[in-house]
């Protein structure tokens, strides 16, 4: 999730890191109550589609040229994901998922041990750093296993069955995965991260390889035994017959649908957050298709019925949670796009790695929630249902007790359309501006770690970050005084709204930019005497100019793999985007991160990014999608409709 050096043990405990059970046996019973849609034998013991020989990609070729200048080099060297390069010169002799590794298995009758991550995950680092760097637990893996790396954006297949297992047996899932297999891939032991000394109430991960190594040379056969049994069992609960005719020609209708996501909705909403936004406790994630089923939960209840109440309010709970998230540090209020989730209730400190399959999601989201408060905007104006006469429903609706539900549902900066369209525009405008190809691809991340130029050290959020006295040198005192009314800086920093926010006080004289104040609020007590208007444009160019200042900062890592699905996503959000906010009015005029472009503008990004998929990612040969692309196709092959546009692009081709 994030950069290569971070400092060890922050906010290890707050984060959801899926932690691994402790006992070398799974539980067979977590296995059976375990459901998933994923076969298993789709992948076992077939190796998922082996990599196609062909030339080495630029990317390996400067590694393997460089190999002098490295004290170790292992095979992940010939290799073009991010992920697997960035472990090319540990002291692991790792092997990429291959024929080449499973016959070293078979052949030295030697467990495997899997090692899942991505290029911009933080704990992935923080486990290299601490293990697989090392050269007395390099010499473990060496001697007692076939180690094998996999991107997980390169290969979801593997990764799918893999987690399948580890959350059937844990309870928990999580990057870095860590799964032992037996020679013919089948899993008996699994986790997510393991500490590089026993801390934390969890064994150290050298403790966890010389016990399975124990294990394996004494009591093998059982561990085999019971590794075919457990994929048996997770072949028979996560496998479904294929439907019949029969069964097909019963589908549920519409109204049947309808009812179902109803149901799902009024289950969503009990868990609202009704003061700060979102469904459940932190750490907070966006997860906008939740969302989506409330939104369209809202929108397919009849006016005329007496739903009306009932839609009011899931809309209600929506755009709430919509506009909080916006406000928050999540979302980068100085470049646009939004970080992958934030650490405390409140949306304020995030775990800085930006998503490319977070981002067109949360801007589709976005997109709806301004078609919806527009559609209503205009159905009030023109009389169809009066703003009284829907309170009074609502207020019938929601009984006694109901205060803060009456006060979502009433509240008229929720339904304000421009809103919703700003943060479509400041999602993809970053997508345009920092995250495009020249050819016109979207990248796949950013990290979250970057070199903190006054410790000489990575550290999480270090680009993103800001002191008071920063701001002040930037702005001006003038300027300044009013950004930080809205945005909350204070010179001792402003990461406290919550002892999770900052729990081994990291950011401390840091701040972490939010809208702790609307506009009105910050200027009523900063500058009385300016106009919204002038302050609004004021606040633009404040912005503007510190993320001048911060472009000169040592920018984080850039995963800069072209993921097809997700390519297929971001082609759906900027085509969509193209047709539906020419109803914005009046236009947006530019205020940064906002470019004010015109709709067509997100139409001709669309239609480039299609055409890099076709030049780049399409093998005539196969008449298929390649699964990426960096510096050149990947050798594997996209499993599903990897861009659909303008529908969704599928999250796991």
């Amino acid at each position: 999730m994030l950069g290569p050096t971070r400092t060890l043990g922050a906010r290890r405990a707050m984060l959801p890191l899926g932690s691994c059970t402790h006992r070398i046996w799974p539980s067979l019973a977590k296995v059976q109550r375990f459901r998933r849609p994923v076969t298993a034998s789709s992948i076992i013991p077939t190796a998922l589609g082996r990599r196609r020989a062909g030339s080495m990609p630029p990317q390996a070729a400067a590694s393997q040229a460089a190999e002098g200048e490295h004290k170790h080099t292992n095979r992940l060297a010939k290799e073009q994901s991010p992920y697997l390069l960035q472990h090319a010169h540990n002291p692991v002799d790792w092997y990429p998922w291959g024929e080449e590794a499973f016959e070293a298995a078979r052949r030295d009758g030697k467990p495997i041990f899997l090692s899942v991550g991505y290029a911009t995950c933080h704990w992935c680092h923080v486990m290299e750093h601490e293990s697989f760097e090392s050269d007395e637990t390099a010499a473990i893996m060496n001697k007692a296993f076939i180690n094998i790396k996999v991107d997980r954006e390169e290969r979801p297949d593997v990764d799918r069955v893999y987690m399948t297992f580890v959350q059937a047996t844990t309870g928990h899932g999580g990057w870095p995965m860590s799964v032992w297999l037996t020679p013919d891939l089948k899993p008996f032991y699994g986790g997510t991260y393991y500490p590089g000394k026993d801390q934390y109430g969890m064994p150290s991960f050298n403790t966890v390889l010389r016990r399975i190594a124990q294990l394996w040379t004494t009591k093998r056969k059982d561990l085999e035994e019971q590794a075919s049994t457990v994929m048996e069992q997770l072949e028979d609960f996560t496998s479904s017959p294929p439907q019949s005719p029969t069964a097909a020609a019963a589908a549920p209708d519409k109204r049947r649908l309808l009812s179902a996501v109803s149901g799902c909705a009024k289950a969503l909403s009990k868990g609202f957050d009704s003061k700060l936004g979102g469904f459940g406790g932190p750490p907070k994630f966006p997860r906008p298709s939740e969302i989506n089923l409330l939104l369209k939960a809202a929108e397919e209840q009849d006016v005329s019925e007496q739903g009306v109440p009932s839609a009011s309010l899931l809309l209600g709970m929506s755009l709430f949670s919509l506009q909080k998230m916006a406000a928050g540090g999540m979302y980068d209020q100085i470049g646009g796009g939004f970080h992958r989730y934030s650490v405390d209730e409140h949306w304020h400190v995030p775990h800085f790695e930006k998503m490319l399959y977070d981002n067109p999601e949360l801007a589709l989201t976005y997109l709806d929630a301004f078609r919806l408060t527009l559609a209503e905007q205009r159905r009030i104006g023109s009389g169809s249902i009066t703003p009284a006469a829907a309170a009074a429903a609502d207020a019938g609706a929601a009984g006694s007790g109901s205060s803060k539900r009456a006060k979502l549902e009433d509240d008229k900066t929720l339904k304000d359309p421009r809103v919703y369209a700003t943060v479509v525009r400041g999602i993809l405008d970053y997508l345009r501006r920092d995250m495009t190809h020249p050819e016109g691809g979207i990248y796949s991340a950013e990290d979250a770690d970057s070199l903190d130029t006054s410790t000489g050290k990575k550290s999480e959020g270090a680009f993103y970050v800001w002191t008071a006295d920063e701001i002040n040198k930037v702005l001006g005192t003038e300027r300044a005084t009013l950004f930080s009314e809205v945005y909350g800086v204070k010179s001792e920093g402003n990461c406290t709204l919550s002892p999770r926010s900052d729990p081994h006080n990291e950011f401390n004289g840091k701040n972490v930019l939010m809208q702790f104040k609307s506009l009105s609020a910050a200027v009523s007590a900063a500058a009385p005497d300016m106009p919204l208007e002038r302050a609004e444009v004021l606040l633009g160019s404040c912005r503007h100019e510190l993320w001048g200042r911060r472009a000169k900062r040592p920018r984080p890592a850039l995963d800069d793999k072209i993921v097809t699905a997700w390519n297929g996503q971001a082609m759906s959000a900027f085509a969509l985007a193209s047709r539906i906010l020419p109803a914005e009015q009046p236009p947006p005029k530019p205020c940064f991160p906002v470019d004010a472009c015109t709709p067509d503008t997100y139409m001709t990004a669309a239609v480039k990014m299609a055409e890099f998929a076709r030049h780049n990612l399409w093998d005539a040969s196969t008449g298929r999608l390649r699964r990426a692309f960096c510096k050149a196709p990947s050798a594997v092959e996209g499993r599903g409709l990897g861009l659909r546009a303008p529908c969704r692009g599928e999250t796991n081709c």
